[in-house]
């Protein structure tokens, strides 16, 4: 079926000249935005009570509207109809304008949103100005890159190659010999490189390349990444709470060490002491039995 084709301007309110924001049906079938009409009936609700009316005129083709004692956005919101169909044009304009637009492709690895201005066929990549002006100008090999603005009907297919070959006008460049690093074309490949190890043809080659530079491998890797560097820093983690556990148990028995000599030192010492003593006590003994020894 057929999709029926809307002008811009059908879909703007004739009051504000904007895109129709809740659109609102008079009974003449003049289509409104609710704030648009709300403000209008308030100025006829004033001029109600100057001039003891009960209606107001479409801003259009004047047709006269009753409208109740309601409030002019009570009467809005319960007496007037919604046009829904408007509603649903309006939304799929939305849609489609949100479908068509191209972001860039590098910001999209910084899971940045960035609008594209430029597209580079050879790269089969969009950039916006600043990624384009800082990544793909500043290489050199790309400065015979056919790049074009970015439109909602670019064409995002690469550029497709269709030289041809310099000794046999009339041929298209089909094959890439690899012991010679020489593009060939059938003509070409059948006389002169027939004998050749590797030759594979253009479209191969251009394959492998997709292969090779395939974004969802690209991701499927960098989440495997991701595991491993979470499970490296979940170990690491994991030694370091063991190594804090060694730590109190090291610094404990340490105190424990120096707990035991100290009460060990503090023994020896007592021992020493009362030794001592004695040792005096002693002499001090003999000394008084030799002076008594004397006297007798």
């Amino acid at each position: 079926m057929a999709t029926p084709v809307v002008k811009d301007c059908e879909l703007n309110c004739p009051i504000c000249l904007e895109k129709f924001n809740i659109p609102k049906k008079l009974p003449c079938l003049h289509i409104f935005c609710e704030p648009c009409i709300q403000s209008y009936v308030q100025t006829s609700e004033t001029k109600e009570h100057e001039e003891s009316t009960n209606f107001f005129r479409c801003p259009l083709c004047r047709f006269k509207v009753e409208w109740s004692t309601l409030s002019a956005s009570e009467w809005t919101q319960s007496k007037l109809q919604t046009d829904h169909m408007i509603l649903s044009l309006l939304e799929r304009e939305t849609k489609d304008s949100t479908a068509k637009q191209i972001y860039c492709e590098p910001c999209k690895f910084a899971n940045e949103k960035n609008v594209a201005v430029y597209h580079c066929r050879d790269c089969k990549e969009c950039f916006c100005e600043q990624c384009f002006n800082y990544l793909h100008k500043r290489k050199k090999d790309n400065n015979l890159h056919t790049v074009t603005n970015v439109t909602p009907d670019t064409d995002l297919k690469p550029l497709e190659m269709d030289e041809s070959c310099p000794l046999h006008f009339d041929k298209v460049l089909e094959v890439f010999c690899f012991d010679h690093r020489k593009l060939c074309c059938s003509i070409c490949f059948a006389t002169d490189h027939r004998k050749c190890d590797t030759v594979t043809s253009l479209d191969e080659i251009a394959n492998e390349k997709e292969e090779i530079f395939d974004i969802d491998d690209f991701l499927n890797n960098l989440s495997d990444v991701e595991q491993c560097t979470k499970s490296a820093v979940d170990k690491t983690k994991e030694n370091l709470g063991r190594i804090n556990g060694d730590k109190e148990s090291m610094l404990q028995s340490i105190a424990d060490i120096i707990s035991g000599t100290k009460s060990h030192l503090d023994t020896l010492h007592e021992e020493l002491k009362l030794s001592i003593e004695k040792t005096f006590s002693d002499t001090e003994n003999c000394q008084h039995y030799f002076e008594v020894a004397e006297i007798g």
